[in-house]
């Protein structure tokens, strides 16, 4: 009896497990070529920076706009009302990398370290004080 018993439990934990129910992990192969896949360049992503304005007077929306114009180098603005409205300030251009999902600007010698959430979304900053870019 404890023979039956010992070769049914045995048939279940072989018979009760199959390859399908692991789940799929992509290959390294397959993250890299992704990786090298994904290009920023030629792309503009805008995000919602809040109100500005002169006290008392004019008081409009303020959106950050980041102009990717080669493979390491983005143009931001910051644009009055729209992310195409007129350009706040002065162009300034920093260089950037892309390690899929990780984007990292460098603005002198501070960095600002980025996340994708897809490619037509990325996010910067932490907790409350993030700012999410989109892609235009």
């Amino acid at each position: 009896m404890k023979r039956i018993l010992f070769i049914s439990v045995l048939a279940v934990l072989f018979l009760g497990c199959s390859k399908e129910d692991e789940p799929e992990v992509s290959s390294p192969s397959e993250e890299t070529e992704q990786a090298e896949a994904f290009s920023l360049s030629g792309k503009t992503y805008a995000a919602y920076g809040g109100q500005g304005g002169i006290y008392g007077f004019e008081v409009y929306d303020v959106y950050y706009v980041s102009r990717f114009t080669s493979n390491n180098n983005v143009e931001q603005t910051a644009r009055k009302n729209s992310p195409t409205g007129e350009i706040l300030g002065a162009i300034v251009n920093y260089t950037y990398t892309i390690d899929y999902p990780t984007l990292t600007i460098t603005m002198g010698s501070n960095e600002v370290i980025a996340t994708f959430v897809d490619e037509e979304t990325y996010r910067t900053g932490s907790g409350s004080n993030v700012t999410e870019y989109i892609l235009q």
